[in-house]
């Protein structure tokens, strides 16, 4: 895992195209408040063909902890 970091540091990587392949229901969600935007969260939801977007109120980056 530390390799892989080390070696695509500085690197741009797009999945999007594998992405939509992708078979599986998948909900993405958003902490309201994130300092990623709310638009970056949903960059995402366009990518999976089967794909839910939910914000969750009283939450930062890390909503399932929280």
């Amino acid at each position: 895992m530390v390799q892989a970091m080390y070696f695509s540091m500085g690197q741009q990587h797009d999945y999007r195209d594998a992405l939509k392949n992708a078979d599986a229901p998948v909900l993405v969600i958003h902490g309201a408040g994130d300092l990623q935007s709310e638009a970056a969260s949903r960059t995402c939801v366009v990518s999976f063909p089967h794909a839910g977007f939910q914000v969750i109120e009283n939450a930062t980056h890390f909503p399932f902890y929280e």
